[in-house]
């Protein structure tokens, strides 16, 4: 590996695996970079053919801003390094990963890619913890980004559960008239998913207590949290209650 310094951007290319531009967290890399260039101390990583494996987002700032580009040099690279340099990156998000994966063909992905869109899915986070419901093994988030995604054979659990969930949620976006925002949130789409996998779930009760008890309703910390606010509002009434 060799370490260089140029001016001629015309060079580089992105690789098409890696993640879509951020435009707003370009826009504050450029800013810090401004603030005090560090670049140089963090060079990109580019194989023979100048194709950047890691550090698109600082080429691109230092390109718009006219500044030199750092950069390592590493024959005989692959789109798999990519996943190395990022698989404990905080910056790559889950939906960078699917990408990256499904520009590369990993048939799985490309399938949880099509029903995704197929079904008008978005929260990919949410999907994934669901998984466990359509197949035999809870699907970790580490195998997710190192490649290892299996898509199960019968989805059909996960789309009543999506369907539920957003049922839930158009309903409190009209009912409830406290702040909404966490409505939103991860933590309360898997409290509500783990609710709903509970054998003892009843969702037409939960629904009427929802009307009935909405005043209990309030953002959490965490999606367990929200599964005991959920659990307490399902239980109000229940013969038969979760325990």
């Amino acid at each position: 590996m060799s370490n260089y310094v140029t001016l001629n951007y015309d060079l580089f290319k992105l690789l098409p695996q890696n993640r879509i531009i951020n435009r707003p967290h370009l826009e504050k890399l450029k800013k810090s970079i401004l603030e005090k260039d560090l670049c140089k101390f963090t060079p990109i990583l580019v194989d023979e053919s100048y194709l950047i494996y890691d550090g698109q987002h600082r080429f691109t700032a230092c390109k718009e801003l006219q500044l030199p580009i750092y950069y390592n040099m590493y024959k005989g690279l692959t789109f798999e390094d990519t996943i190395r340099c990022n698989i404990n990156n905080k910056n790559w998000l889950l939906e960078d990963y699917l990408h990256c994966y499904c520009e590369s063909i990993y048939g799985e992905y490309v399938k949880l890619d099509d029903f995704m869109k197929n079904n008008g899915l978005q929260n990919l986070s949410q999907i994934l913890h669901l998984l466990s419901y359509a197949g035999n093994n809870k699907c970790k988030i580490k195998e997710f980004k190192s490649g290892k995604f299996k898509f199960p054979d019968n989805m059909e659990g996960v789309l009543v559960i999506m369907y539920k969930i957003g049922f839930i949620k158009a309903y409190l976006i009209v009912h409830y008239n406290k702040n909404k925002s966490f409505l939103n949130s991860t933590g309360f789409a898997n409290g509500l998913s783990n609710l709903m996998k509970h054998p003892k779930y009843n969702h037409d009760l939960f629904v009427k207590n929802i009307s009935r008890k909405m005043d209990w309703l309030h953002s959490c910390t965490n999606w367990q949290d929200y599964f005991n606010m959920f659990k307490v509002i399902h239980n109000f009434l229940c013969k038969d209650p979760i325990n």
